[in-house]
């Protein structure tokens, strides 16, 4: 399966076999390691950007300070080549130049996904039947699965070594570890690799299943914005960029706080060219500072004026809210949530439409909804033009959030309340 391009992905850093992360939105444009173990790497040539790395092909390598000494293992990571293949490529390899002692997961000159290992009496080879060097994105995992070598493509098992191996990587203890380049033989990788990870255990394959899938896009998902990031760049498929004005301060987990002079503005046209219809979702991991007033954290309204606008906040009184004005005549409508929320405390918060009723989730729980709930939607009015994350700028910019908003994701369909509570089970550890 081909995968235009992963959806950013955090390993769960509280799994205490996660023996090392890179390259994952976490970390996203640095060498360091997600894991508790800070096994942060270091590199030749190697150029971080917003989707991982890129690999040239002759002298980048991301150096690893650790042989990770363990008996059973799995290797996994995001890869996608720079067109066809002539050479092997190697994702992950241990081994130092001057030994033949090597454990290497590449794809090979046919462009099939290969593991080596080449331990003492043990010289094992195992590799997909189907290329993987077509320029999109897959996701391979190798194991050492108690006495054997097993290969995943995409969250499918396409090999596994017949023969009974007697060693394992406590034999490759201290041969040094790279990413993007084997040991002696120089594979160095050529192309892009996102989300790579060792484990000190085998993963099962629901575990491998589920990874591959979580980084699969969503059709319905067009845009993702402060994921950890520290930029104010669409990590999603419609490269939506916002624009920082003023001096809004990034944080390690988003933005914040907003001001009225410190928000982010949609600069690439209407939003609403991405919404065909009058339903879809908007989340957001939010911690307000203050109720006093208003805290918006997503708006589209129409330039220069105070007529048609759509907006998501926290109100005053601590509840989710959706508040819109479809033009010049036309009452403003309101839909509540009945969780009140606090200050200085993280939540994640959901309002979705399904076209005709609003709908909203609070930590992946359900509201119960009040107010004018006709399911009216962004993309019901074409006159609302960019979207302002933080605030809402119709005459003036007001209604800032005052404290923290990360990782705001668009969807243009409904979702369901399972998606949501999923998505914040999957995500609270980090907040």
């Amino acid at each position: 399966m081909i995968v235009e391009q992963p959806i950013p992905q955090i390993p769960d850093v509280g799994d205490s076999n996660l023996e090392g992360g890179w390259l994952n939105r976490k970390v996203a444009g640095t060498l360091k390691d997600i894991s508790q173990n800070g096994n942060d790497a270091t590199s030749t040539t190697v150029i971080q950007n917003r989707v991982g790395a890129a690999f040239n092909g002759t002298s980048s390598v991301m150096q690893l300070g650790s042989s990770f000494n363990f008996a059973n293992i799995t290797v996994s990571g995001w890869f996608k080549t720079d067109g066809l293949l002539s050479a092997s490529r190697a994702i992950f390899g241990i081994g130092n130049n001057d030994t033949n002692i090597t454990w290497v997961m590449f794809v090979d000159a046919d462009g099939l996904l290969t593991i080596s290992h080449d331990i003492d009496a043990d010289d094992v080879t195992i590799a997909s039947v189907a290329a993987a060097d077509d320029s999109g994105w897959h996701h391979a995992v190798g194991m050492i699965d108690g006495t054997s070598l097993r290969l995943f493509l995409d969250g499918v098992e396409v090999a596994a070594s017949g023969a009974t191996i007697a060693t394992n990587w406590t034999d490759l203890n201290n041969r040094g570890a790279k990413i993007g380049r084997s040991g002696p033989a120089n594979k160095f990788w050529k192309g892009d690799l996102r989300d790579v990870r060792v484990h000190s255990r085998v993963l099962t394959q629901s575990e491998i299943t589920a990874m591959f899938r979580a980084g699969v896009p969503d059709p319905d998902l067009k845009a993702i914005w402060l994921p950890r990031s520290g930029t104010a760049k669409d990590f999603g498929p419609i490269k939506y960029d916002l624009a920082v004005i003023g001096a809004l301060p990034f944080t390690r987990r988003g933005a914040g706080p907003f001001t009225t002079s410190n928000y982010l503005l949609g600069t690439g046209g209407r939003f609403t060219d991405w919404q065909p219809d009058n339903a879809g979702a908007f989340m957001t991991w939010v911690k307000v500072l203050s109720l006093a007033a208003s805290n918006r954290l997503f708006s589209s309204s129409e330039t220069g004026g105070a007529d048609n606008f759509f907006t998501i906040d926290i109100f005053t009184d601590g509840k989710l809210r959706l508040v819109q004005r479809d033009g010049a005549g036309d009452t403003a409508t309101t839909v509540s949530g009945d969780t009140v929320m606090v200050v200085d405390r993280w939540y994640h918060v959901a309002v979705n439409s399904d076209g005709s009723t609003i709908s909203m989730c609070v930590n992946g729980s359900p509201e119960t909804v009040s107010g004018t709930n006709d399911g009216d939607w962004l993309g019901d009015t074409s006159g609302r033009v960019n979207v302002v994350l933080g605030a809402i700028k119709t005459t003036s910019v007001s209604s800032p959030n005052t404290g923290e908003q990360s990782d705001s994701r668009y969807y243009s369909a409904s979702k369901s309340a399972d998606f949501f509570e999923k998505y914040h089970d999957q995500t609270q550890n980090f907040y």
